[in-house]
């Protein structure tokens, strides 16, 4: 019988975790890479999730629509926390925010960046599926909307909730928010056209300069949950 395309991408991920393990690690990386996972994001954070409260709790980044390029301070767990690019890039197809706020536990942290088709013609628009992994509670928004949410705290696993989306032409924002309790926040997120399989004509940049024009989106993009188990 055929296999799905979302179980042969799966499949392809373990094999790149098997050339990590055998320590292949370059190899592994452009395995990685072929996939779709968004390497590179705008982070912020820590913000308080005792009692894993966060999840539900519409912090300052969730509902402020300037974005990443403003700089104005939220207020964070312990301090005031501004929007910055993240150091480190998502080789393995996952990013630890335990690298990149303080403290890391029981935090929630949000990630920001922007998907296009540069192919994709003015006024035009596609189907296309995000693939979601974390390691503690997720959820997240396309161009404003929540499509993804899952508040079982668990180990990360590629692409168990899954949401099919609307690509405008232009850029479109990801939003994700991530919350751990005793660890730090993992999360990943992979692009695929609307079967799940990798879509190289899809980009992502975390750079703020395109949050102006995926703002204008929030009212125009309708999206269809599709959970995938």
């Amino acid at each position: 019988p055929q296999v799905a395309v979302p179980l042969r991408t799966y499949a392809s991920l373990l094999e790149a975790y098997g050339r990590r393990r055998r320590g292949d690690i370059d190899g592994a990386k452009a395995r990685v890479k072929k996939l779709g996972f968004i390497g590179k994001w705008q982070v912020v954070g820590p913000f308080d999730n005792e009692g894993k409260a966060g999840l539900d709790r519409p912090f300052e980044p969730e509902v402020d629509a300037d974005g990443p390029g403003s700089q104005k301070p939220f207020d964070g767990k312990e301090r005031p926390v501004r929007w910055r690019l993240s150091p480190t890039s998502a080789d393995f197809g996952w990013t630890d925010l335990g690298s990149v706020v303080r403290p890391a536990e029981k935090t929630c942290a949000y990630a920001a960046t922007y998907v296009r088709d540069a192919k994709l013609g003015k006024g035009g628009s596609r189907p296309i599926s995000l693939w979601v992994g974390a390691a503690g509670a997720i959820r997240v928004f396309w161009n404003g909307k929540e499509v993804v949410r899952d508040p079982k705290y668990r180990s990360l696993d590629d692409g168990r909730p899954a949401a099919n989306v609307v690509l405008e032409s232009g850029w479109n924002r990801v939003l994700v928010k991530a919350c751990g309790d005793e660890d730090a926040p993992l999360f990943s997120v992979r692009l695929a056209d609307d079967k799940g399989a990798p879509d190289p004509k899809l980009e992502s940049s975390p750079d703020p300069a395109h949050h102006a024009e995926a703002q204008a989106k929030l009212d125009e993009t309708v999206v269809k949950l599709a959970p995938y188990q």
